[in-house]
C-alpha cells in the first residue's frame, strides 16, 4: 500500500524515474524522478485498447496522499465509463488558454441574465437588473485592465495590483473584489479556470455612510441638473423626487407608469428586495414623466424605456449610464461636496422624518430588502396597506422640495396627473 512514509523514504533513481504503486487502488502510484521530485500518477487502459495511458494527477506536497487517491478514484471511475481523463484534461487546458478575461465576463453576463449564475450573495434567487448592472459595472473595470489576458492566467498578484488602484476608494475596492471573486467562483464551477485569484484577498466592510444632503444642497443639485441635456436632467429629478435607486430609475419602463393614478409599479425582477414595489409619484415627478411622454411621436410601448440611451454598440437601446460623468458634471456646477447619488435616498428619509413622517412608511417607500419594519408578517401586510400613507409623505416631500426650489405650490388635480 502507498503510504506517506514510503513516498518520503523512497530513494530517487540515479537516472530516469521509478514508480511506487498502490496495491489498494490498482493504477494509482507515485512517480519518483532522479531530481527527487515526487508526482502522483494514474495509469489506465481504455476499453478495447491495449495501450497504457499515464496521466499526472499532481505533485506530492501540493497534493496530499489522501487528496491524490481521491482524485485517482475519480479518474479511474471515468475510465470505467469509457471517458479518457487525459484527453479531457487536455481539452480543458486548451479551452482555458482560449478564454480571455473579456470572454469570461461576457459569458458570466449571459449567465446572470439567464438566471443560471448562482452565488452565496444571491441565495438561490435570480439576479435583479440592478444587481446585474452593478456587477457588470465593476467587472468593466476588471476588463479594462485585464481584458485581453488569458482568464486562467490571472494571478492573485494581478488582482491585488488592480485593487490597489482603488485603495483610497474602499467601496469601489470592496465591490470590485467581490465581483471578481463571484466571476471566478462561477468559472471554477464550470471548469473554465483553475483557481480564483481574489479568493484570499481580504475586504473589510465599508463604514456606514451618514451624509445627509440639506434641502438647500438638493436644490443646488436640481438646478445644476437643469443645465444638462434633458435625459440626464430628468434622471436626476426623478431620483430626487422618488428616492429610488439609480438602477431602478434608469430601467424605468412606460408599462410601469400609471400617469392617471400617479403610480409607479416596479416589478420584483427590477428591485434589490426582489419584490414588487408600488410607489405614489409626487407632482414634480409626474410633470417630468408627462413631458417625456409628450415628446414621443407615437404612444410608447409598455417595454419602452422612459430614459433610453444608445448602448456602447451604437445601435441598440439601453438604460441610461455614464454615472461617473454625470456626478462630475453635477459637482462642477452645483458646488456641493462629499456626496454620492445614493445619498438622495438617505436625505429624503431623514428630512421627511424630521418633519413628522413615520419611519415604517418611509422604510416601505424606499423598499428596503430587509428591516425591522419590512420583515415577516408585518412586511407581508404592509405591502398592501402603505400606498396611501406613502402618498401623504410624497405630498410632504413635494412641498419641502418646492419651497427649497422657490416654486409655487403644486396644483394637485386632474390637469396635472392625467395621462398625457
Amino acid at each position: 500500500m502507498l503510504t506517506k512514509a514510503r513516498i518520503e523514504k523512497a530513494t530517487p533513481p540515479t537516472k530516469g524515474r521509478t514508480v511506487l504503486w498502490d496495491h489498494e487502488l490498482p493504477g494509482f502510484g507515485c512517480r519518483v524522478a532522479a531530481s527527487g521530485r515526487r508526482s502522483f500518477i494514474v495509469s489506465y487502459r481504455l476499453r478495447g485498447t491495449r495501450r497504457a495511458i499515464t496521466a499526472t494527477i499532481g505533485t506530492y506536497g501540493v497534493l496530499t496522499l489522501p487528496q491524490a487517491r481521491d482524485k485517482a478514484r475519480e479518474l479511474l471511475a471515468k475510465v470505467r465509463l469509457g471517458v479518457d481523463p487525459l484527453a479531457e484534461q487536455r481539452a480543458r487546458a486548451k479551452a482555458e488558454q482560449a478564454v480571455t478575461v473579456a470572454d469570461l465576463v461576457a459569458q458570466y453576463a449571459d449567465a446572470l441574465k439567464a438566471g443560471t449564475a448562482s452565488s452565496t450573495r444571491l441565495k438561490g434567487r435570480s439576479a435583479s437588473e440592478g444587481y446585474i448592472e452593478d456587477t457588470l459595472h465593476y467587472l468593466y473595470l476588471f476588463t479594462r485592465a485585464c481584458g485581453r489576458q488569458n482568464a486562467a492566467s490571472v494571478t492573485r498578484a494581478d488582482a491585488v495590483e488592480l485593487l490597489n488602484e482603488y485603495i483610497r476608494r474602499p467601496a469601489t475596492y470592496r465591490h470590485l473584489r467581490g465581483a471578481i471573486s463571484r466571476l471566478y467562483d462561477w468559472a471554477l464551477r464550470h471548469e473554465l479556470v483553475p483557481a480564483n485569484p481574489a479568493e484570499r484577498i481580504e475586504s473589510t466592510t465599508a463604514p456606514a455612510r451618514e451624509r445627509v444632503l440639506s434641502l438647500e444642497e438638493l436644490a443646488r443639485i436640481w438646478r445644476a441638473a437643469e443645465q444638462l441635456e434633458p435625459l440626464y436632467s430628468d434622471t436626476v429629478k426623478l431620483m430626487i423626487t422618488t428616492g429610488q435607486r439609480r438602477a431602478e430609475v434608469a430601467g424605468m419602463q412606460w408599462g410601469e407608469i400609471d400617469l392617471a393614478r400617479a403610480l409607479w409599479t416596479i416589478p420584483a425582477t427590477r428591485t434589490k428586495a426582489r419584490r414588487q414595489h408600488v410607489l405614489p409619484l409626487p407632482p414634480l415627478a409626474v410633470a417630468v414623466l408627462q413631458a417625456r411622454h409628450a415628446a414621443f411621436q407615437h404612444a410608447p410601448a409598455a417595454n419602452d424605456l422612459v430614459l433610453p440611451t444608445l448602448a456602447r454598440d451604437g445601435h441598440s437601446i439601453a438604460p441610461i449610464s455614464g454615472w461617473n460623468w454625470l456626478k462630475r458634471e453635477l459637482d462642477r456646477t452645483a458646488g456641493v461636496t462629499a456626496w454620492r447619488l445614493h445619498d438622495f435616498r438617505r436625505s429624503i428619509v431623514t428630512i421627511c422624518a424630521e418633519h413628522g413622517a413615520e419611519v415604517a412608511v418611509l422604510d416601505s417607500m424606499l423598499n428596503h430588502a430587509s428591516s425591522a419594519t419590512r420583515g415577516g408578517v408585518i412586511g407581508t401586510y404592509q405591502r398592501a396597506t402603505l400606498v396611501e400613507p406613502m402618498r401623504k409623505i410624497m405630498a410632504l416631500w413635494e412641498g419641502l422640495l418646492r419651497d427649497a426650489l422657490g416654486l409655487s405650490p403644486a396644483a394637485v388635480g386632474p390637469q396635472l396627473i392625467s395621462a398625457a
